[in-house]
């Protein structure tokens, strides 16, 4: 039987800059839709236009 190793980050590996400023952009770019759905389950209608369905157009 042969051992098997697996490569590992060194433990002082950290992230670029860059990565971290897209990670922190997407995660605030996610904070409108998740308010908004957090609103529309609670019942609200902002967001939704006067005399529109949140389900569209009935056939």
């Amino acid at each position: 039987m042969t051992a098997v190793t697996r490569s590992r980050r060194p433990p002082h590996h950290r992230p670029g800059r860059a990565r971290r400023i897209l990670r922190a952009v997407a995660v605030v770019s996610c904070v409108p839709y998740l308010g908004l759905k957090t609103a529309w389950i609670a019942g609200s209608h902002v967001g939704i236009p006067e005399g529109t369905s949140p389900t569209g157009p009935r056939r």
